[in-house]
């Protein structure tokens, strides 16, 4: 038996008592590596792209996105994206110390030769609203 008056306080403290510094930053890094990893788990046969290139370009853009939305909401959120990725990939598909250090790589090359795009979140939005007005014209 559900004890739902426990529920509701519990409830009631989560909204009272917001977390600050250390545990707002785990927070804030659970959340992105969750939302990351629910779509990048998303892919028909994801399990299959362990080294794909394009795959890891989009998991990069993915987290940059993210980690950008969570940081224009809290200003001194410092999360380090390498980190994330390596974790990320990690439990995707248990990588071995040699192969983070390889992922952790190629990570570093796709930062520094530009290949993560970052969107603006005005574009990201416009994009969005665009796509929402056409589909209600199709109605």
């Amino acid at each position: 038996m559900i004890n739902f008056s426990r529920i509701n306080i519990m409830d009631s403290l989560k909204s009272l008592i917001k977390p600050k510094n250390s545990l707002l930053q785990r927070q804030l890094y659970s959340k992105i590596f969750k939302d990351a990893f629910t779509e990048l788990s998303s892919y028909e046969n994801y399990h299959d792209l362990r080294n794909d290139m394009e795959f890891l370009i989009v998991a990069v853009n993915i987290i940059e996105l993210l980690v950008d939305l969570q940081k224009k909401l809290f200003k001194n959120l410092k999360v380090d994206k390498k980190e994330l990725v390596i974790n990320l990939f990690d439990t995707l598909f248990t990588f071995s110390e040699q192969e983070k250090k390889e992922l952790g790589e190629r990570v570093e090359f796709l930062f520094d030769n530009g290949h993560i795009k970052k969107v603006s979140t005005s574009r990201l939005l416009k994009k969005r609203m665009s796509k929402a007005i056409s589909d209600f014209s199709l109605l």
